[in-house]
């Protein structure tokens, strides 16, 4: 019987980790995918969508917005470039019009010849802005 216990906790607590990952066109992982996608399509304003008005972004010891980010983008337009992102969500909160996310991000980057694996750890603030989730700060940390 004790057995039984804990195979059917276990099984709940499985089925749980499972449903926090779930990704509904409106959740907030979907903004986080969607932000991911435009960067590897190079699609500014479709990433730009995704974005808070003041969106905040720390990465490489630096603290970058929305117009530096497009800067940084800039150069690999017209370059052969392919981004393909993996997104593994960890953490899912959402509490009234706030969410935060924590996740592992790997990217399979390919400029030219040039092709690299990148990872990261990530967490990204959200918060609803009409109606929609909106990424106000992402964090990036990069996993050797």
């Amino acid at each position: 019987m004790k057995t039984l216990i804990i195979v059917f906790a276990t099984f709940l607590i499985s089925l749980t980790a499972f449903a926090q990952n779930l990704v509904t066109p409106t959740s907030p992982q979907a903004t986080v995918m969607r932000f991911f996608d435009a960067i590897a399509a190079l699609d500014v304003p479709a990433m730009r969508a995704e974005l808070a008005t003041d969106f905040t972004l720390v990465e490489h010891a630096q603290v970058l917005n929305a117009d530096s980010l497009t800067k940084g983008l800039a150069p690999l337009k017209g370059k052969s470039f392919k981004r393909v992102n993996k997104i593994d969500f960890v953490k899912i909160d959402e509490i009234g019009d706030a969410a935060w996310v924590v996740y592992c991000n790997t990217a399979e980057v390919t400029i030219g010849e040039l092709h690299r694996t990148v990872k990261w750890l990530e967490s990204a603030a959200l918060v609803k802005q009409g109606g929609k989730w909106k990424i106000k700060l992402l964090h990036s940390t990069d996993l050797k």
